[in-house]
């Protein structure tokens, strides 16, 4: 996947105090078994 991006735990946390918006698409299964505080979560199926 060309437009995929890693971003580090230090990237991560800088985005986080910069009021980054974090969308989950991953399954309910998934997303019930553990999320980051304050994520959007919006099922791959939609």
């Amino acid at each position: 996947m060309p437009n995929v991006v890693n971003v580090s735990p230090t990237e991560t946390h800088q985005m986080i105090r910069a009021r980054a918006m974090f969308l989950d698409v991953r399954d309910q299964n998934e997303w019930d078994a553990g999320h980051a505080t304050d994520a959007v979560f919006i099922p791959l199926e939609e």
